[in-house]
C-alpha cells in the first residue's frame, strides 16, 4: 500500500525503481542532454563578447577577460542565494 501523505508517493519512475535509488549512467546522460543547448548558446555568446570586445571597443584581451570572469564570479555567488530565496517563498 501506498503512503499518500508523502509528496512523492505518486511518483513512480518507468521501471518503478525505488525514488531513492542511485540513477543509472543513462538517465544520468539524458538529464546532461538537456542542458547542451544552454551550453553551447553560453560558449557562443562569451566567444563573441570577446571578439567584440577586444576589436571594436578595443579593449586590452586580459581586461576583457577580467570583466568576464568577474561576472561569472558574481553569478557563482548569486545564483545560490536566489535558488534558496525562490525555494523558501511561499506562492501558487
Amino acid at each position: 500500500m501506498t503512503n499518500l501523505s508523502s509528496p512523492c508517493a505518486s511518483i513512480a519512475t518507468a521501471q518503478d525503481e525505488p525514488i531513492d535509488a542511485p540513477l543509472t549512467i543513462r538517465r544520468k546522460a539524458a538529464y546532461a542532454l538537456g542542458d547542451v543547448a544552454d551550453g553551447i548558446q553560453g560558449v557562443v555568446v562569451n566567444t563573441f563578447l570577446l571578439f567584440y570586445l577586444t576589436t571594436t571597443c578595443a579593449m586590452a584581451g586580459s581586461l576583457a577577460g577580467l570583466a568576464l570572469a568577474i561576472t561569472l564570479v558574481l553569478e557563482a555567488g548569486t545564483t545560490p542565494l536566489f535558488g534558496y530565496l525562490s525555494d523558501r517563498s511561499r506562492s501558487r
